[in-house]
């Protein structure tokens, strides 16, 4: 009778080992997979090259604020001038290294609640909800300051940048998004004409 307890004893230990080491493999096994998913819904939300938002993101979210109670929100388009110049007389890391520069710039401005999203090769967009004209006239000076700041230390390499303005005040994102792109092209052919003269 002894032995008979001894062996169902050890069978129970045995089982209740086996089960555990099951147990910590499944959740080791369900771990992995969360972080997986993780992964591949960053992967699809951000920018490879800047690690911001990317342009499927953002488009989602303009869609998104377009039936929110944000409004006034504000949209600034940016575009990195020169970019194509850098790529073909310093080669593409550089240029790459000049993307990974304005998106850091243009993230040391922007709230935790904004969106700044890479959009194009070359063009980037913050989209600023709850914040009104004068606001992004705030947020543009910010802005400006800092790529001032940035010229001035790195006069190698500096960061220039078109940039235009709108803002929404109600269920309009799409078309303020659109003025803020034409903007964007207004300024960049005025600071050609500058440079120009």
């Amino acid at each position: 009778m002894s032995s008979l307890l001894v062996i169902t004893a050890y069978a129970v230990n045995l089982l209740a080992t086996n089960s555990r080491n099951i147990l910590q493999k499944a959740h080791l096994e369900i771990a992995k997979r969360q972080q997986t998913e993780k992964q591949l819904r960053y992967q699809s939300t951000h920018d490879k090259l800047t690690g911001i938002y990317n342009r499927t993101f953002f488009e989602t979210e303009l869609v998104r604020y377009e039936h929110s109670r944000d409004f006034p929100i504000s949209i600034i388009v940016i575009d990195q001038d020169n970019l194509k110049v850098v790529n073909d007389t310093k080669g593409h890391r550089v240029g790459d290294a000049l993307l990974r520069k304005t998106a850091d710039l243009l993230r040391s401005v922007v709230r935790e609640s904004d969106v700044l999203a890479r959009i194009g090769g070359d063009e980037f967009v913050i989209l600023l909800p709850a914040t009104d004209v004068v606001s992004v006239k705030n947020i543009m000076a910010r802005v400006k300051q800092s790529l001032l700041e940035y010229n001035a230390e790195h006069s190698d390499l500096p960061v220039e940048l078109s940039l235009g303005a709108a803002t929404a005040e109600k269920n309009n994102l799409i078309e303020a998004f659109k003025l803020a792109d034409k903007r964007m092209y207004a300024n960049k052919a005025e600071r050609k004409l500058i440079i120009k003269d």
